[in-house]
């Protein structure tokens, strides 16, 4: 009986060795942790990421409302050193008597 015993034992190691192995890499150390790991990494980077667009978005927003509100000041900068030129002609024209 020990011998039967000892060959039983001896096979059903031997082919539960790689099963053992295959298990403890899926599960016990590596891929399926490292899977969940890597997803919840993921997940964290892409909520990150989200965030940074979104401050990126708001700063793209305020420089272009920036650079409106300048283009702005410009226009109406020069409409007024026109206006300015045109009256001043204007009443070079009326002093000299020029209709």
């Amino acid at each position: 009986m020990t011998i039967l015993s000892g060959i039983v034992t001896g096979l059903i190691t031997t082919i539960s060795a790689p099963f053992r192995w295959i298990y403890n890499w899926l599960v016990g150390n590596s891929l399926v942790p490292d899977l969940v790991n890597g997803s919840s990494g993921c997940v964290t980077s892409l909520r990150t990421g989200l965030r940074r667009s979104r401050c990126g978005a708001d700063w793209i927003v305020a420089r272009v409302n920036q650079m409106r509100l300048l283009a702005l000041i410009a226009v109406t900068t020069l409409r007024i050193k026109v206006a300015v030129r045109v009256i001043a002609v204007r009443d070079k024209a009326r002093r000299s008597g020029t209709p």
